[in-house]
């Protein structure tokens, strides 16, 4: 008999109550969304006597009662507006049930799997097993496979898709190995799996623009606003939105810096330096507070230099200086490049139930600590941080892929936790994509009616975040013309990104402003090309294009949407000073607010996000999935935030 030791993890669905009776119909838990780009190439089947590990993770109670509590306190005509919850009243909402661990104990022991073979965690979320492949197939109604990814000699298990019975359908989010493969580590050869990170930050290609910079900042005019559309200064930024100097600011709120999330990619001090210099009036060496997750470091002497970093950091501190930056520096060096995974570590760091939320991490996708492929500084070789730091009120993130790259169930867990983030106050703001109605994989590999080939992005889908497309001012226009969604598909393919998601359905918050677009500005395409009933998306935009940077000792212009989101969460985290000075909560969740008050924004009606072939969708009148509700001005949306309790 062949043993083959593999790292799996298994989800289970929605908690409830009471055990339920066995049921022997059979219904289909997840189905693989196969993309060429992926390359993922089945090889043989499992031998059937090869002895699967296998781990059974059970969903937490109250998610459906966590986004009814979390709408009321974001709904703003509603009299608990901006009573957030705190952490361990977050944490204790979500515990799983009894019940739940004994409805699947049950259906494994009828399977023939004993209780004497399985064991549940101390956590009460995991059961545990060993089985052949033959009785997994069985259990699972499914055919497990060995694949392959492309650049890797190395072996992962799974299968297309799985079932399981109706009477647990609900308890399970997913199952490894299934749609999530892992890795296969034959006992004996000492051999360690390795992946090939391929999660980068949505950035564009840089070039120079003519302004000569210098170290003292005297070979340049920084307030003209004669060339916003050639290289887009801070002093346009606060044109095109209305924002004023944080001058008024004399103390900053503590706990209130801007967090950004980095991963892979590194800032340069000098290179902010020069950028305070020649753009603004904000003190050298300006720094951020480094949050290190899981041996996170910046910055790192000899790294090549970070442009997201720096297009994060130097569009932010212009809006929210004096108030700081808070860096998370996410995974070691090893790690945060060879991981297939994404966001869990950083959460895990946020909150410690996350550790063990529905199983934990995904350990042959996410990183695993302490570090055994590298020693410091290198690799860390601590232990795994949970619930190490307290979050910042608002977080942005400008990272993402495809939806369909993770499994339902892997992209759900991390959805789930934004809710929670929500519920105690915190904003998480996403980049939408820089592939128009496609993702950076391309499209999905089918065609209707069979399913959506549009492939929207994620975490930019998950309903419970902030997401923000971009815009572009058009050339030869100024900062009194209306913006445009960004799109140049011939010079650097680059279209805003938005559409549907295909995993999430249409959150109530939006509904009404989707169901005029979709009565008004219904595109032509057949059915089936994007999931109407899905969560719509951007939410709002940004200008992300001839963004002025300084890279390398050099003035550069960059974009991209992960542009648009640090801009949005800078003017969020200026309205959070003004309201907790006024004695206010924080803004939360912003996104049932936004919906309920389009006059706070800029109508973006011109240009559109191309992609799978298409034209994409069209900006029209109020929202639409190119540029969302539009841009923020950041004067109304003051005074709408200091009106509401």
């Amino acid at each position: 008999m062949r043993l083959i030791t593999l790292k799996l993890t298994l989800l289970a669905g929605l908690a409830t109550a009471t055990s339920l009776p066995a049921s022997t119909s059979y219904v289909r838990r997840e189905r693989r969304d196969l993309h060429p780009d992926l390359q993922l190439v089945k090889k043989d089947r499992v031998p059937h006597d090869t002895m699967v590990p296998v781990n059974i993770v059970l969903t937490q109670r109250n998610l459906k009662q966590g986004h009814e509590l979390l709408s009321e306190i974001s709904d703003p005509t509603s009299s608990r507006f901006g009573q957030h919850y705190s952490r361990e009243e977050v944490r204790d909402m979500f515990a799983p049930h009894q019940g739940v661990v004994n409805s699947v104990s049950d259906w494994l022991h009828s399977s023939g799997l004993d209780s004497e073979r399985h064991s549940i965690s101390s956590s009460q979320q995991i059961i545990s097993f060993v089985a052949t492949a033959a009785e997994l197939e069985k259990l699972l109604q499914s055919e497990f496979n060995i694949y392959t990814r492309a650049g890797s000699a190395n072996e992962h298990i799974g299968c297309d898709d799985y079932h399981v019975p109706s009477h647990v359908h609900p308890h399970i989010d997913f199952i490894t190995p299934a749609i999530d493969t892992v890795a296969v580590v034959k006992r004996g050869t000492g051999d360690k799996a390795t992946s090939v990170g391929y999660l980068r930050p949505i950035q564009r290609k840089l070039k120079g623009f003519p302004p000569h910079i210098t170290n003292n900042g005297s070979g340049l005019n920084s307030e003209s606003l004669s060339d916003c559309d050639v290289y887009v200064t801070p002093e346009c930024i606060r044109a095109l939105y209305n924002i004023p100097l944080n001058q008024e600011s004399t103390q900053c709120a503590d706990g209130n810096e801007l967090g950004i999330f980095e991963m892979a990619d590194y800032y340069d001090q000098e290179d902010n330096n020069m950028f305070f210099a020649n753009f603004t009036k904000i003190p050298k060496d300006t720094k951020p507070r480094l949050i290190s997750i899981d041996g996170g470091m910046a910055p790192i002497e000899g790294e090549p230099v970070g442009y997201e970093s720096l297009l994060d950091m130097q569009l932010a501190y212009p809006i929210i200086y004096p108030q700081g930056v808070a860096l998370y520096q996410v995974d070691d060096q090893y790690w945060s490049n060879a991981a297939t995974g994404f966001g869990n570590t950083f959460l895990d760091a946020l909150d410690e139930s996350y550790c063990t939320y529905q199983g934990g991490d995904n350990s042959t996708m996410d990183p695993n600590y302490p570090d055994t492929h590298a020693h410091p500084p290198f690799g860390y070789n601590g232990t795994r941080m949970c619930g190490t730091y307290k979050p910042t009120n608002i977080i942005t993130v400008s990272y993402g892929l495809g939806e369909f790259v993770w499994s339902r169930a892997y992209t759900a867990r991390q959805c789930h936790e934004y809710m929670k983030l929500a519920l105690a106050g915190i904003t998480v703001v996403y980049a939408s994509g820089d592939s128009g109605v496609a993702s950076r994989q391309g499209c999905l590999d089918r065609e209707p009616p069979f399913g959506p080939p549009f492939a929207p992005d994620f975490p930019a889908t998950c309903p419970y975040v902030l997401s923000v497309g971009a815009t572009m001012i058009e050339p030869g226009n100024s900062v009194t013309d209306p913006e445009v969604v960004a799109n140049l598909p011939h010079e650097e393919e680059f279209a805003s990104g938005g559409g549907f998601s295909n995993n999430w359905g249409r959150p109530q918050y939006q509904n009404d402003a989707v169901e005029y677009w979709y009565a008004n500005h219904r595109p032509n395409y057949t059915e089936g090309t994007y999931n109407i009933s899905g969560r719509g998306y951007p939410d709002v935009a940004a200008v992300g294009w001839n963004i002025s940077t300084v890279t390398n000792g050099g003035a550069l212009t960059n974009g991209g949407t992960s542009a648009s989101a640090p801009i949005v969460a800078s003017m969020l985290t200026r309205i959070n000073e003004m309201r907790l000075a006024a004695g206010k909560s924080t803004v939360g969740f912003v996104n049932p607010t936004f919906y309920k008050h389009p006059e706070i924004f800029n109508d973006i009606t011109i240009g559109n996000n191309p992609g799978c072939n298409t034209p994409g969708f069209q900006a029209v009148e109020k929202w639409d999935p190119a540029s969302g509700l539009g841009t923020l001005d950041f004067k109304k949306l003051l005074d709408l935030y200091m009106r509401l309790p």
